[in-house]
């Protein structure tokens, strides 16, 4: 099973993958300055990822070797980033400055079929296509006038729309901060992170915005959630008093489960397409290396050598087809 995550090495950010046992690394793109933000295609065989080779930031796709890296989408107006991967492996949607303020587009694979597809005079960051493809998830970032404060709240709710544009559907309308939507594999709800006055916390709702609630109360500030492949648990990042632990919970939020148990930051769980395993980054070592662990805390492995670098935002490839 294959892992990929982003590396810091000699000042520059590089996308790298080893086998989950721990094979020797390789180096997927070693170009100046920086590559970051690595997605696979629902298939595994490509991924789609961010670079500043270009004048800006800009959309690259490789093969999963990689190989056949390719520029997809770039504009000298504005940065592009934050790929996300229609389910059928088609299209790319990603967040995009070039009309000044951030929007949407979406794209295929070899660049053709550019499309804008938020029109807001807001900004729309961080989209996320549901699972069969219907809906892409997104945040947008407002500017909301509240009585009795001489400044104006900068305000970030999850908003729904269809790929193919339209009017998107509001999902939440707290005077908060939400980002971070993540769909079940299922498609029948979502989660995001919520900034409250008791710290971060992780909402899940049904897909249409209903039922929302807090999923633990882990008495910190929760982030990072991520879906088992059956979607019957989350993995999540608790940080209290500056200790961050990988935590496990069910999705109807009964059996809150401390997965990792040690001083410093256990963070960033990402869960194997068996469900078999997790990765995760700690830096109980010194520097941010990448760990796997089971479900029930056995096997617990450091998998990246230490060379004093920091390796972080493991990413399992998918089953392939």
């Amino acid at each position: 099973q294959e892992i990929i995550f982003t590396a810091s090495r000699s000042g520059r950010l590089t996308i790298e993958s080893l086998d989950a046992n721990g094979s020797p690394i390789s180096l997927l793109t070693d170009l100046p300055p920086s590559d970051t933000e690595p997605a696979w295609a629902p298939d595994g065989s490509r991924l789609a990822f961010t670079s500043g080779r270009e004048a800006t930031l800009a959309i690259y796709v490789m093969d999963a070797e990689g190989t056949n890296q390719r520029l997809v989408s770039a504009s000298s107006e504005g940065n592009n980033r934050g790929p996300s991967w229609s389910p059928d492996g088609q299209f790319i949607a990603f967040e995009t400055t070039r009309d000044l303020n951030s929007e949407i587009y979406t794209v295929r694979p070899d660049g053709s079929d550019l499309k804008r597809i938020t029109q807001s005079i807001q900004a729309d960051t961080e989209p996320a296509w549901s699972p069969d493809g219907t809906k892409i998830a997104f945040v947008r970032v407002t500017v909301e006038e509240t009585f009795g404060q001489e400044e104006p709240l900068l305000n970030k709710d999850i908003w729904l729309m269809n790929p193919d544009g339209g009017e998107p559907t509001r999902m939440t309308s707290d005077f908060t901060a939400e980002t971070g939507p993540a769909w079940s594999p299922d498609g029948t709800q979502l989660t995001w992170e919520s900034e409250r006055e008791t710290g971060r916390e992780i909402i899940i709702a049904n897909a249409d915005g209903s039922g929302q609630r807090v999923l633990a109360q882990g008495g910190g500030n929760d982030t990072e959630a991520s879906w088992s492949p059956d979607g019957l648990r989350l993995s999540f990042t608790l940080e209290v008093d500056g200790n961050a632990e990988v935590y496990l919970v069910n999705a109807d939020s009964t059996a809150l489960t401390r997965l990792t148990d040690f001083p410093g930051s256990d963070r960033s769980a990402e869960w194997s397409p068996d469900g078999q395993r997790l990765a995760f980054v700690s830096d109980r070592e010194g520097d941010e290396e990448i760990y796997v662990i089971n479900p029930d805390g056995t096997g617990l492995a450091r998998i990246t050598p230490s060379e004093r670098t920091d390796e972080v935002g493991p990413r399992w490839r998918p089953s392939q087809q």
